[in-house]
């Protein structure tokens, strides 16, 4: 039981990191030009403020700290019977045809 507790308790700490970065995020990105460094100077500050923080290693806490910028190349994929997939983009993959000749597959 307390080895779960502690793994719930790193998670709430990464999502709450998170959180609070994606807020600085949000509130700053234009006037301080908020980057990748920026975010992580932000972790030690968090670090200093929230004691629960401070108990995860600096690393973890940069890490949930770390906000992924879009790049406008991200899709959504469905995966379906009539085609193997279908993207946002609206391009169909179609389903892969296995033949079954004597005894193998092809």
């Amino acid at each position: 039981l307390r080895m779960n507790w502690v793994i719930d308790q790193a998670i709430r700490t990464t999502q709450f990191i998170r959180n609070k970065a994606i807020r600085y995020w949000m509130d700053n990105s234009r006037k301080l030009k908020i980057d990748k460094f920026a975010l992580n100077k932000y972790s030690t500050v968090l670090r200093k403020e929230f004691p629960f923080v401070a108990d995860l290693n600096s690393m973890a806490v940069q890490s949930a700290a770390d906000i992924q910028p879009k790049t406008g190349k991200e899709i959504g994929l469905d995966v379906g019977i009539e085609s193997f997939y279908t993207d946002s983009n609206g391009y169909q993959e179609p389903n892969p045809k296995f033949h079954q000749k004597g005894g193998t597959i092809n």
